[in-house]
């Protein structure tokens, strides 16, 4: 594990709680707007014997001064000593939990008052299933909610939609300590570290969900990152195709069951797993946020890769009869419908 520094009054604090039911993980980042909402939520749940590590990983704004103003003993903060990313941020955080469960929540999210006692209860009920995560509700910056996003709850549900895309949701999954110790460390930091680290735990445990909205899920205007966007899909693509593989010399899926890799007619048209069907599907979330500018943007951006997609055609039509274009406009839609045009061809 990488070195942490660990902040003086927290020497005294580590020796207060020995055998915490639920570690609850959180990698901090540059926070501060986000942060305080975010501990408040977990250190206000109904279950209290909980544990809270929180690492800063190179923050450069007031996140570790948020964290330094806390007094409850049931948070541990530390640093690393240099930037690390997510993924080895979340990793050294789990070395550290003393819990018998590991909670996965992010700096700038909330979770539900009853998140951690119905997670908890519900794994104590089931004592075969490995990770119960539940359903969230999008939040904007503001704290606004402007939608749901809901996902399989059966164990074979999860499965089978598991090995199409990543259908759970990281900031609302609790699980067994034992199960984390097996599976090991997430690896990768390319964007789909999360997805692979699932499909991991699927291929050896049962995965459910409770159907109730536990944590609200933020939204951030500038969180999409348009460049990583299209390796993220390959990757998680390639991720697919070889996990299905196995699963299948594994006998967990049937010889006949095939991946939802994108085929011409579906990439053309955005309505398969493609890079085209993800810049729509977050035209789709930022129009619902009230972010018209950055759902045009992802609008066009999908054209160029479907100039068959009848939904983001939909959604740049609405903006043209809803405003006049701006020279700059035209100019990228004339540089679009070009490209339109010689796909076509």
């Amino acid at each position: 594990m990488t070195e942490l520094t660990l902040p003086d009054k927290e020497i005294q604090l580590m020796t207060d709680i020995t055998h915490p039911k639920i570690s609850v993980i959180i990698p901090v980042f540059n926070a501060e707007r986000y942060l305080k909402l975010a501990i408040d939520s977990i250190l206000n749940q109904t279950l209290q014997n909980i544990e809270i590590i929180a690492i800063n990983d190179g923050s450069t704004d007031n996140s570790m001064a948020i964290l330094n103003g806390y007094s409850d003993h049931r948070l541990k903060f530390f640093e690393n000593t240099v930037n690390l990313g997510m993924v080895a941020t979340r990793n050294n955080a789990i070395s550290l939990a003393k819990g018998e469960y590991i909670a996965f929540f992010d700096n700038d999210d909330i979770s539900h008052p009853t998140r951690l006692s119905q997670e908890l209860h519900f794994l104590e009920s089931h004592p075969d299933i490995a990770v119960v995560g539940s359903w969230a509700r999008f939040i904007d910056e503001n704290g606004k909610p402007f939608g749901q996003w809901a996902t399989p709850t059966e164990p074979d549900s999860v499965l089978k939609a598991i090995v199409q895309y990543n259908r759970t949701i990281n900031t609302s999954v609790l699980m067994r300590k034992s199960v984390v110790d097996e599976i090991g460390e997430l690896r990768g930091s390319s964007g789909v570290d999360d997805y692979e680290y699932w499909l991991r735990v699927a291929e050896k445990h049962k995965i459910s969900n409770i159907p109730e909205t536990l944590v609200d899920y933020r939204i951030h205007s500038n969180q999409l990152s348009l460049t990583k966007l299209s390796k993220q899909v390959n990757d998680a693509n390639q991720l697919k195709i070889a996990f299905t593989i196995r699963w299948k010399s594994l006998g967990i899926l049937s010889k006949n069951f095939e991946p939802l890799i994108p085929t011409f007619w579906g990439k053309i048209t955005g309505k398969e797993k493609s890079v085209a069907k993800a810049y729509l599907y977050w035209a789709r979330l930022y129009k619902e946020m009230g972010n018209e500018k950055l759902s045009n943007q992802l609008a066009l951006r999908t054209i160029l890769y479907a100039p068959l997609s009848l939904e983001a055609i939909t959604l740049l039509s609405n903006m043209l009869c809803t405003r006049i274009l701006s020279k700059k406009t035209r100019k990228t839609l004339s540089w679009y419908f070009y490209r339109i045009s010689s796909l076509l061809k």
